[in-house]
């Protein structure tokens, strides 16, 4: 009976184990931040969808993981679930770290909204250092390779496939359909051997065909369609088309854009632009370098329209702009600056041409409308039939031009300037001028003609009230500075550098870890901008943020590399380390004597004897450390050393300091540390057992 009973018991011990080996998800771990679920097949990734009680867990990719063109449409993790407006179904709110590693060979269709590897991602949510290559990604609504909607965070992430929008489709991005989070650090580009082929198929859009025969194809982008979050630190090189608000970076923004460039080709028909079809946020330091190519209106080197109090800032755009026939509003940089909006510090290098009765044609902007454009200048060529002008074709209803230049050829049939071809009465051009030269029209609606020399002589624009480098009449801000040419913009912000300090190697307290003071105090910022500090590392897998020029952080025993980021309110410096080498203490074996200690303990002191490993010799204590006893910290009333190799230390302590750092009746864990004379420490630890605590009776 004896025997069947433990029998009886070990079998339901193995059972009550069984579940948790027989059953476990993934390639390892648990889900929880310290342990997270292991992603290394085609199996794991698929099976992440299975269970929407694991989308608020921790994922890492351990491998790259090939597909073999599977169709992951029914996949989708945090996928929609609904027929209606807005998402239905559960966001992901867990956190996935792809490692380096990247996902392949797959393909994604749903008719459903919210279209991507992940449906929707979200407001605690996390995808980072995660590739996507060779896949094609199609839906109608809310369509990205990476995520159909973003709440949360997606950083150093890149794809390099095709997203496509089918029938009727809405926000399509080449990463993103549409953010109202944050996006850091990432890019969309093509697969290599799409690159050089023309115009044939459309990165993010759908099946080419001449721009004018898509129709409702709206809000497209090379890296997101519709923003309303932030995105730092990013490109695309993809090639957009689309029919309204289509982008190379963004189809539509109202959220905040800085530190990012696009450089593939768009095309459309209405807000139609090299960075983004339509601007009411906020866009700073960026650029756009690719061909734009639009049919109908709106259609700008860098944005389509730039409307409702958006800001637009040290920016520029040097592709070529083209406009087919009758094409309205077209600008080297914006197509309409309209109502409220503000573009000031940008510039426009590229070419502007409108096939034939292309109307409100400028080398900067096609037109300004109840806006303010300051500071800005265009050198590109402009081609129009009515109202054309090197800089603006036509401002409009109390618009301001001030402080503005344009020296491109300007060619046009009917109101056609130098600077301005239509300026209404009730608008505002001041301060303005234009080269009669190289435009090849010695009139203008608005602005000062000048000769080549006088646009390269700086008391023409001083005179005027500009602000220039060197000068304090015009104002402290160095807005312009004497460019090899004509005048140049001071505005491209110089990247604040970041200086993580010196190596450092410090020593673990017995515990383990070792307190780091971080020292960011040598960054700077040529432009004398205020810093903020953003120090990262990573322990056993997981990732670590920080603030401050000074932190004061814990790690453990082992080689770090901690990275520090500095932005200057604009824009992030390039990444700069530190290395901190934190050496484990050494551990000995204690021996605490007497063994019992209760108040009647008539011995003055407690002895403790600790034996140091082989290797450490009497040469390497530090004598003028003290060798101290936890809790309390009390210090030796003798010590002495005996042996050679290995040694041991002979410690006295005061039995009545003893007590008095110790209450209650209870075993009690008493350590002994010292130092050697590289500041490693070494340590015992002994556990005696405390009766009737209190202070013995003096001798």
């Amino acid at each position: 009976m004896r025997i069947t009973k433990l029998f009886v018991a070990s079998l339901a011990a193995i059972m009550a184990l069984a579940p948790a080996v027989s059953f476990a998800k993934y390639s390892g771990g648990t889900g929880e931040p310290d342990d997270p679920y292991q992603i290394s097949s085609k199996a794991d990734l698929l099976l992440i969808s299975s269970d929407a009680n694991d989308f608020d867990k921790c994922f890492i990719m351990i491998d790259d993981i090939n597909m073999d063109g599977q169709d992951i449409g029914p996949n989708i993790i945090a996928r929609d679930t609904g027929s209606g407006e807005g998402f239905q179904g559960i966001s992901f709110t867990g956190t996935f770290d792809g490692r380096g590693h990247k996902l392949t060979n797959f393909t994604l269709y749903s008719r459903h909204q919210c279209i991507g590897l992940f449906g929707q991602i979200g407001s605690v949510g996390s995808v980072k250092n995660l590739g996507l290559e060779n896949f094609t990604v199609s839906g109608y609504q809310y369509v990205g390779s990476l995520a159909g909607t973003n709440l949360g965070s997606i950083r150093d992430c890149y794809s390099t496939g095709l997203v496509r929008g089918v029938t009727q489709a809405m926000y399509i991005g080449g990463l993103v359909g549409y953010n109202s989070g944050s996006i850091a650090d990432c890019y969309t580009v093509p697969e290599s051997n799409m690159i050089n082929t023309g115009f044939k198929i459309s990165d993010v859009g759908v099946e080419t065909h001449p721009p004018d025969q898509i129709s409702g194809y709206l809000v497209v982008g090379g890296l997101a369609g519709l923003n309303s979050g932030t995105i730092n630190g990013c490109y695309s090189t993809f090639r957009a088309s689309g029919e309204g608000d289509v982008g190379g970076l963004v189809g539509d923004n109202s959220g905040n854009i800085s530190d990012s460039w696009s450089s593939g080709l768009t095309a459309g028909s209405s807000s139609i632009a090299g960075f983004t079809g339509f601007n009411r946020g906020s866009i700073i330091n960026c650029h756009s370098t690719g061909q734009v190519n639009g049919s109908y209106i709106l259609v700008g080197g860098f944005v389509g329209e730039n409307l409702n109090s958006g800001s637009i800032t040290c920016c520029y755009s040097t592709g070529i702009v083209n406009g087919s026939s009758g094409t309205r509003m077209v600008g080297g940089f914006v197509g309409d600056s309209d109502i409220n909006g503000v573009i000031s510090r940008c510039f426009s290098t590229g070419d502007v041409n409108v096939t034939a009765n292309g109307k409100e044609v400028g080398g900067f902007a096609g037109m300004s409308y109840a806006s303010n454009i300051i500071n800005c200048f265009a050198t590109g060529s402009v081609k129009g039939s009515d109202k054309v002008g090197g800089l603006v074709g036509r401002t409009y209803h109390n618009s301001t031009i001030n402080y503005c230049y344009s020296a491109g050829l300007v060619t046009g049939s009917t109101n056609v300037g130098g600077l301005v071809g239509v300026n209404d009465s009730d608008s505002n051009t001041l301060n303005c001028f234009w080269d009669i030269e190289t435009s090849g029209q010695t009139t203008s609606a608005a602005g000062t003609g000048q000769t080549t020399a006088q646009m390269k002589t700086r008391s023409t624009f001083t005179d005027a009230g500009w602000d220039f480098a060197g000068e304090t009449n015009n104002g402290t801000d160095d807005v312009w500075f004497e460019g090899i040419d004509y005048p140049n913009l001071n505005c491209q912000n110089n990247k604040p550098v970041a200086n993580a300090g010196l190596n450092q190697i410090l020593y673990a307290w017995i515990d383990g870890f070792a307190e780091v003071t971080l020292n960011g105090s040598a960054s700077f910022d040529a432009d004398g901008d205020a810093l903020t500090y953003l120090w990262k590392w990573s322990i056993d897998g997981n990732d670590y943020e920080t603030n401050g020029v000074n932190p004061l952080i814990q790690l453990p025993a082992g080689s770090h590399r901690i990275e520090l980021i500095v932005n200057d309110g604009i824009v992030n410096s390039e990444p700069n380390y530190v290395e901190v080498n934190v050496i484990e203490p050494i551990k000995g074996t204690l021996m605490v004597m007497p063994r019992v200690i209760n108040n009647r303990l008539e011995q003055k002191n407690i002895l403790a004897m600790l034996r140091l490993p082989a290797g450490i010799n009497r040469t390497q204590i530090d004598y003028n450390t003290p060798v101290l006893l936890y809790p309390g910290e009390i210090q030796t009333v003798k010590k002495f050393i005996l042996g050679f190799s290995p040694i041991s230390l002979f410690a006295a302590f005061s039995t009545n300091e003893v007590f008095e750092e110790i209450t209650g009746i209870r075993p009690v864990q008493l350590y002994v540390v010292g130092q050697l004379k590289t500041g490693q420490f070494f340590y015992g630890g002994d556990t005696i057992r405390i009766i009737n605590p209190g202070r013995p009776h003096p001798k």
